[in-house]
């Protein structure tokens, strides 16, 4: 279960590595699951769907789908679902599982490249209702910019998020995403699970 740790941080330098290619082919050859990615009991995964359900969306963006359990949790009948992820072989595996998503591989994991995927989203679906951000923020620098530019094409945000104590991603505090969300949309749902130290948002512009 932590074998994909080495690659995500850098304890001794307490820095963000962000080889998720490596991980994701680390997992094929040594028989891991990072995070759990395939366990459909998990609730963080439960309780976003729901989240997002409660919109009743048609046109869904997926950012940092991973190895798309989520993604093809939110895919359903008259509904367009669209993932992303910088990791190749993750979106195989995702593909693999649902067909019917259509999925974008990024470059990398800047905000150049998350906003031309937003635009290309928006090109192909027309209105964006909802864009999910499941377990992905700690990983990108320019959050606070990345939440600013996702009102600005979809109608929507929902975002869930592990933070351990003393992190080392990007996101320090639950309560600092939603402020920052707070800034651009109106927040219908928060939720601070203490226990597993998950924060739970949505909001719409």
């Amino acid at each position: 279960m932590n074998g994909y740790h080495e690659f995500v941080f850098d304890e001794q330098k307490r820095e963000f590595r962000g080889k998720f290619e490596e991980m994701y082919r680390a997992e094929l050859l040594e028989q891991f699951d990072s995070w759990g990615q395939d366990d459909d009991r998990r609730l963080d995964l439960r309780i976003t769907k729901l989240l997002v359900d409660s919109l009743e969306p048609t046109k869904i963006v997926d950012i940092g789908s991973g190895k798309g359990l989520l993604t093809s949790f939110l895919d359903g009948p008259n509904r367009n679902v669209i993932g992303c992820d910088v990791s190749e072989t993750a979106l195989a595996i995702a593909q693999a599982r649902d067909p019917h998503v259509v999925y974008a591989r990024l470059p990398d994991a800047s905000i150049y490249s998350l906003v031309q995927f937003l635009f290309t989203s928006r090109q192909e679906l027309g209105e964006i209702d909802v864009v999910v951000m499941s377990q992905v923020l700690s990983y990108i620098n320019e959050w606070k910019n990345l939440i600013d530019i996702v009102f600005a094409y979809s109608s929507g945000i929902c975002i869930s998020l592990y933070l351990p104590e003393n992190p080392i991603g990007f996101v320090k505090d639950w309560s600092e995403v939603c402020e920052v969300v707070a800034q651009h949309g109106t927040i219908s749902a928060s939720l601070w699970d203490s226990a597993n130290r998950t924060g739970y948002l949505l909001a719409t512009r």
